[in-house]
């Protein structure tokens, strides 16, 4: 409920998974409590892995789910663009030749677009000192797109798709003593560089923000960047590029970052005050009649288009599910699920008192604290198949339909209409194999649908001769 009294929004841009200054996003998107996202220019296939023979597109599926795993943690958001990694790069011209320099600032515009943050900041300085080409690229593309996304003649083929412009406020580069051994003392006396400590502690969590950060860290399995976990003060410091410069020491000076930049939602701001005064930790489900009150006030909003508005719709939803106790899962028997597969099942759980019903399932209410199944079918939701960005053969971008350009990874959620309190709403359920190990105990994993024989040659390469051949398989 505190992050929905934050109307702001901060974008970190880096190029491969593990770049991401995790101590920087679990201070924002906890500590400040804006939203955060990361936005990696590739999925990381040219690197190395710690943990196993995969490589290529096959690692690049691993550290795209490292970095989902980590922004469950540290309470990021995470986008990509279509840049296929490539291995080392000696500059940024080099990268921009591979890759077509236009098309990938094209993506970042795009997530710009999308996520409409008032603050970029980028991980590696725009020049050699970067080290990397890929790294030094990130920096480029996120300066320019920082100009581009408010204008109206820069790639309209995303307005034309329905994406409006947007003006970030600021430009910051993320320094580190990396680069600069004496970085604290050249804060100290030059105007453009602001301290922030991210090491601070939040009570509610338990956890210093440095402490999500190391476990969010460590998520990077493949690349063997297990983190500590940090405590006490830890100061990080940005550079300030290019914007309206703050006056004072904040980064956000003179942003407004509460409901009232958005025109009319007085009912919004009030609303959500009071659910946040008035909530009982040990009676979540008391807080209902008020969050009920605020989805309301935001759904008189919601025809504005506003992107904090649908994004709070979002937010309240998942809060009535949540101060209900409500499970909702949509279960298949087994992990691998060929074509024509019957026997999923939705079960949902009501574990509160308030009244939830299901409307296809002739809206009887939910019994309180029992598991309810059905076989009614959900709207959508299919097992899931290949990564959306392997579906077809790429090169060295990615060759991905417009609509995705930005999506981390493409969940087939089915949709499960609910009605919690009198209100209505949407659960999105991914399609799950869930059993119980002896060892690990209950574990889930994603349903996939796959064909019903599949054939694996035991050799990549075959000799072809005339006449019928025997194949080992």
């Amino acid at each position: 409920m505190q992050k929905l009294q934050v109307v702001s929004s901060v974008l970190y841009i880096v190029a491969h998974p593990d770049d991401e200054n995790t101590r920087l996003i679990a201070w924002l998107a906890n500590g400040k409590k804006v939203r955060t996202g990361n936005l990696s220019l590739t999925r990381g296939d040219g690197g190395q892995n710690l943990i196993g023979p995969e490589l290529g597109d096959a690692l690049g599926i691993i550290r795209t789910q490292e970095l989902m795993e980590a922004r469950l943690i540290d309470g990021g958001e995470q986008f990509f663009t279509r840049a296929v990694d490539f291995g080392y790069s000696k500059n940024a011209q080099e990268s921009f030749e591979k890759w077509g320099k236009q098309e990938v600032l094209s993506d970042v515009v795009r997530v710009i677009r999308m996520f409409r943050p008032d603050i970029i900041i980028t991980r590696f300085p725009p020049n050699r000192e970067a080290g990397h080409g890929h790294h030094e690229a990130s920096a480029i593309l996120a300066a320019e797109a920082f100009d581009l996304a408010g204008d109206t003649k820069a790639f309209p083929e995303q307005l034309e798709q329905g994406l409006e412009v947007w003006q970030p406020r600021r430009l910051f580069w993320n320094g580190s003593t990396w680069w600069r051994s004496d970085l604290a003392e050249i804060a100290a006396r030059e105007p453009d560089w602001f301290a922030v400590d991210v090491g601070g502690y939040d009570p509610l969590l338990g956890l210093s923000y440095t402490e999500i950060a190391g476990r969010s860290r460590s998520m990077h399995k493949s690349q063997g960047f297990g983190a500590s976990q940090s405590r006490g003060e830890l100061i990080e410091y940005l550079h300030f590029e290019k914007g309206d410069r703050p006056n004072g020491d904040d980064i956000f000076e003179g942003i407004n970052m509460t409901w009232s930049r958005v025109k009319g939602s007085e009912q919004v701001a009030s609303k959500l005050d009071e659910a946040i005064e008035s909530y009982e930790a040990e009676r979540p489900a008391a807080a209902i009649p008020l969050l009920t009150e605020l989805r309301a006030a935001l759904d008189q909003l919601n025809t504005n288009g506003d992107w904090q508005v649908e994004w709070a719709v979002r937010r309240v939803n998942d809060l009535l599910r949540a101060c209900t106790g409500l499970t909702v899962e949509y279960l298949f028997p087994a992990a691998y699920i060929p074509d024509g597969t019957e026997g999923a099942e939705v079960v949902v759980v009501n574990r509160s008192q308030v009244s939830v019903a299901v409307p296809s399932w002739n809206g009887q209410l939910l019994k309180q604290n029992a598991e309810e199944g059905s076989k009614v079918q959900p709207l959508g939701g299919k097992p899931m198949q290949a990564p959306f960005w392997l579906e077809k053969p790429h090169g060295i971008l990615f060759d991905i339909p417009s609509e995705l350009i930005g999506l981390p990874v493409l969940i087939q959620h089915a949709f499960l209409p609910l009605n919690i309190a009198g209100t209505d709403l949407v659960a999105e359920m991914p399609a799950l194999y869930k059993w119980v190990d002896r060892v690990e105990g209950e574990r889930t994993s994603p349903a996939y649908a796959v064909p019903v024989a599949s054939v694996i040659p035991k050799s990549e390469i075959l000799i072809a001769r005339g006449g019928p051949q025997n194949i080992t398989v």
